[in-house]
């Protein structure tokens, strides 16, 4: 606290303010506030507009005022402190009724009058149902009016003030504060000075509370949101960045920070983001544009773009808000839905179409016909309702693999027998293959689902018959892998590129080559293996190179599935 007086020639004035200081901090440390430091100085200074009177009224009226405003002092400290608002309110208002001298304090943050009290204190003829009635009608009264009231009750006397917030658009009432005294005040205009203080500090500590609270959730809301979100100022400098967008562009928040978001446009795409900068600035908002972003490492990741122009109070804008949604893998699902559509059309059209002309042949001529060649229509009627029948088990495998409709049943299976079951299936295959089959030793056994890990060999077997020449070797193999089993198949077909390994266990997915091209399939058998091989918490791959052969690598626990 610190306190200058002057007098005319004497110390009198000096003295008489130093006294009211001292008084008042003794009156602060008995009443348990913290004790203001009190500095005594004197030299020269310039005279005021006004000199003070130092007579006893005087000293009184200051000390009373210096006594006010060490309370005040004390609720701003409780209201804006960082403990817990209810416990906060609560001293703070008991601090105010030793500032007004009341015997009891109402606080409401709410307009709602059916809403039960923020804070209420109040004994003795202050805590009845009749004393509670006439607060709560000066509440009321504060509320509608917008202003101070004072209303007279049953030996009672209530003030009340509304807690105000002016904007630029209008004044909000965010709720009111009443006090409770036994009698009219001496100095009502000391008293109502007091009050708009009180609902001042009562009125910032809800509104700061309140912003807090509200930075606390969006805080939390920008951070844990899935899709990637940036803000930036109106020259596009990034000023937050979430987590998500860290883990989709690969910049940390610290490295993006103060960093202009054109870092994100792809290569050539200036053109593109400046027509969007001025749609969004026009608009006021973007939605749903589709388009690629450069990541940290160069590569292009496709994005869905929403975006918003951020304005103040008083509409004007300061930034904007950017929304960054992966939508890899929707691409890739609309690819998968064409491939879908393309695989459809090719394997049920063709072999519907030889079966229906097959049959319509065989319909019109069957008595003409050669017995010769009515047997090979009807072949071919048969093999291409194999083809049909197989697509739709596959269809129905894969789906009820994906939705864990058919878990693995394990049992102890025999490696050895296992692999001999898959070679002797193929034996008097058209392309007559070499099958070979080798066990090393601590691969014997293996706890798995025996007919899920036989289809799944059995798939990886005709997949290598398909692409060997003919006559060609397959090579069925089983070797220790620590606590697992690996299971491989090799052919000696053309091999695989580079490009297509990664996507092999796609569905729907055939490689581009010549050879696969001329090859029937759907594209669904090597991904029903790869549900089998992690249905059974285990892995599949395909190692190749071009005009080498494939091998198809599955690794399944010894110790079966884990259970779901």
């Amino acid at each position: 606290v610190a306190g200058l007086a002057h007098s005319d020639g004497s110390a009198d004035g000096a003295s008489t303010l130093a006294r009211l200081a001292l008084r008042a901090a003794g009156e602060a440390a008995a009443s348990g506030t913290r004790v203001p430091v009190c500095r005594i100085a004197a030299g020269p200074v310039p005279l005021p507009v006004e000199a003070p009177d130092a007579g006893a009224e005087a000293g009184s009226s200051l000390a009373a005022r210096f006594q006010r405003l060490s309370l005040l002092h004390r609720m701003s400290d409780l209201l804006f402190s960082e403990r817990p608002f209810p416990e906060a309110l609560t001293e703070a208002c008991h601090v105010a009724l030793a500032l007004v001298g009341a015997r009891s304090v109402a606080v409401r943050f709410s307009a709602d009058l059916d809403a039960p009290d923020d804070y209420r204190h109040g004994d003795g003829d202050f805590a009845g149902a009749e004393a509670l009635a006439e607060e709560d009608e000066a509440i009321r009264a504060a509320l509608d009016e917008r202003r101070l009231v004072r209303l007279p009750g049953r030996g009672r006397w209530w003030t009340a003030a509304p807690l105000l917030r002016v904007t630029p658009q209008a004044a909000v009432v965010g709720g009111a504060v009443a006090f409770g005294l036994e009698a009219p005040p001496a100095d009502p205009a000391a008293l109502d000075e007091v009050l708009v203080e009180a609902a001042r500090l009562l009125r910032n500590a809800r509104l700061i509370r309140g912003a807090l609270h509200q930075r606390k959730i969006f805080e939390e809301t920008f951070e844990q949101s899935g899709d990637a979100i940036l803000i930036t100022d109106l020259k596009a400098r990034t000023l937050m960045w979430n987590r998500s967008a860290q883990e989709l562009f690969q910049w940390t928040a610290d490295e993006m920070r103060g960093r202009d978001a054109r870092v994100l446009v792809r290569e050539g795409g200036l053109g593109e983001w400046r027509r969007l900068t001025a749609r969004l600035r026009r608009a006021g908002h973007l939605r749903g544009v589709e388009t690629s972003c450069r990541r940290k490492d160069g590569v292009e990741v496709p994005v869905e773009i929403t975006g918003a122009i951020l304005r103040d109070d008083d509409g004007v804008p300061f930034g904007g808000v950017l929304s960054y949604r992966d939508v890899t893998k929707r691409r890739e699902v609309e690819r998968m839905r064409d491939d879908f559509v393309s695989m459809v059309v090719h394997e049920v059209r063709t072999p519907l179409t030889s079966i229906g002309g097959f049959a319509q042949l065989l319909d019109e001529d069957w008595d003409a016909a050669d017995p010769a060649v009515r047997a090979r229509q009807l072949r071919i009627i048969r093999d291409e309702a194999s083809r049909l029948s197989e697509l739709v088990t596959n269809f129905l495998s894969l789906q009820r693999l994906e939705t864990g409709a058919a878990p693995p049943v394990p049992e102890d299976v025999d490696v050895p027998a296992l692999l001999a079951r898959v070679a002797g299936l193929f034996d008097g295959h058209p392309s007559k293959p070499l099958f070979a089959a080798r066990t090393a030793p601590g691969a014997e056994r293996l706890r798995a689902d025996p007919e899920q890990v036989y289809r799944l060999l059995v798939n990886l077997a005709g997949n290598a018959v398909k692409y060997s020449p003919p006559g060609g070797t397959v090579t069925l193999s089983a070797e220790p892998d620590g606590d697992a089993v690996l299971l491989s198949v090799a052919d000696s077909g053309p091999g695989v590129a580079k490009a297509d390994l990664a996507r092999l266990f796609e569905k729907f997915f055939r490689a581009g080559d010549e050879v696969a091209r001329r090859t029937p399939g759907t594209g669904l058998g090597l991904a029903i293996c790869k549900d089998i091989a992690e249905a059974h918490g285990g892995r599949i791959w395909a190692e190749s190179g071009p005009g080498r052969g494939a091998v198809f690598k599955v690794r399944l626990p010894k110790s079966g599935p884990a259970r779901r």
